[in-house]
């Protein structure tokens, strides 16, 4: 809008992935989500708003369902979430949106915009799902589907938030009682594990780590 700051910075991507053994795409995040938190904390800002869309949030959805992730990677695009390093909110008003209606509004309205060209380029994993796999899904069921996934991720979030909830209160106990963790159910079990560990370390704690830490209760 007129009157608004523009802030642009360049970042090391590549550098940055070679040196803590990242792939380029999650450099470029971690980047991006620290330049996010400068900004925000220079101006002020109590919100940052981000572009993703109804695609981005299919495309998240089955990258992390091939990982086999849980409800909190398949929901992991939310709506609103904290970010990271910073007091201010995440917001991503157009996840209710795909690309194509956003670019018809755009164009209606004679809105330009710039494209990234890396994009098109099918070396990066979303785009392989972008441009292959969403469209194959599409043909074989015969709509586009990356509305209803969009709206499946945001299920999962706010039960992901929801369960979280419930199991933050035992997690935030210094100790576990070991006893009353093996008379849990499984998911109670793998859920109270993720957390307390989560809570105690400063890396997020894969599947196998939480696996290893239960047969060991």
């Amino acid at each position: 809008s007129a009157g608004a700051r523009f802030i642009c910075r360049r970042g090391q991507a590549s550098a940055r992935a070679a040196q803590n053994k990242e792939s380029l795409e999650e450099a470029a995040r971690e980047l991006r989500r620290r330049f996010f938190a400068r900004a925000a904390a220079q101006h002020g800002a109590a919100t940052v708003f981000l572009a993703h869309h109804a695609g981005d949030a299919a495309e998240t959805l089955l990258f992390h369902l091939a990982r086999g992730a849980g409800r909190r990677g398949l929901g992991s695009l939310r709506a609103e979430a904290p970010l990271e390093k910073s007091p201010a909110t995440i917001v991503r008003p157009l996840l209710g949106f795909t690309r194509d209606e956003i670019t018809a509004y755009a164009r209606a309205r004679q809105l330009t915009w710039r494209e990234d060209k890396s994009n098109a380029s099918r070396a990066f994993t979303r785009n392989r799902l972008r441009h292959d796999v969403l469209p194959a899904l599409a043909k074989a069921v015969g709509f586009d589907p990356a509305p209803a996934l969009a709206r499946t991720a945001e299920i999962l979030a706010a039960e992901e938030e929801w369960i979280e909830s419930l199991v933050r209160p035992e997690a935030d106990s210094g100790q576990l009682d070991l006893r009353a963790l093996r008379g849990k159910p499984l998911a109670h079990q793998r859920r109270l594990l993720r957390t307390w560990l989560a809570a105690r370390t400063a890396t997020s704690v894969d599947f196998e780590t939480i696996e290893a830490a239960r047969h060991l209760a």
